[in-house]
């Protein structure tokens, strides 16, 4: 199965003091980056950063919501992350559907008066 997933930084307000934001990056996220490489180089997601933004999108293949739900808490950022996920229906089974569709509308003009 396919997922669109994105992603999108967390604002807690205020200022903050430079050495917890290092300590952010540091710990939080290159680390959560670099698992996101792997899982690129994987082949288990396409995507990235949204240019000059704190938020990403990616499609990330997967067998379940559940195995998805699993991935996304590996994330050292999960918890400081707003996510959002739709499952992908692809083109094919979009356009098998759509002829089914189809084919019951003209089954019910048929049964028209």
């Amino acid at each position: 199965m396919r997922f669109l997933v994105t992603a999108e930084s967390v604002d807690y307000g205020g200022p903050t003091d430079p050495k917890y934001t290092v300590a952010m990056i540091e710990n939080l996220i290159i680390p959560s980056f670099q698992i996101l490489e792997k899982w690129e180089k994987e082949g288990k997601i396409v995507g990235g950063n949204l240019a000059g933004q704190r938020s990403g999108a990616f499609i990330v293949e997967a067998s379940s919501h559940e195995e998805l739900g699993k991935m996304l808490t590996q994330l050292p950022f999960w918890g400081q992350m707003k996510w959002s996920v739709a499952p992908i229906i692809s083109i094919s089974t979009l356009i098998a559907q759509t002829k089914e569709n189809v084919q019951s509308m003209k089954a019910m003009i048929v049964s028209m008066p």
